[in-house]
């Protein structure tokens, strides 16, 4: 499976927009259960729903 923008920077903010908890790292795929899993500077975080925006050049 391809993952488009997979090993690029991305920020993600977990649940709703408002939320406030953002996460900045790497996009590293997608888990078995469908979550999205991205990389930052210790470990590798699941997220089920939020907002991804990937970082363009």
């Amino acid at each position: 499976m391809r993952l488009y923008k997979k090993g690029e920077s991305v920020n993600f903010i977990e649940g709703g927009a408002e939320s406030g908890s953002s996460h900045t790292g790497r996009l590293a795929g997608i888990g078995p259960g469908g979550e999205l899993l991205i990389e930052g500077n210790t470990e590798i975080s699941s997220f089920i729903t939020g907002e991804l925006k990937a970082a363009y050049s």
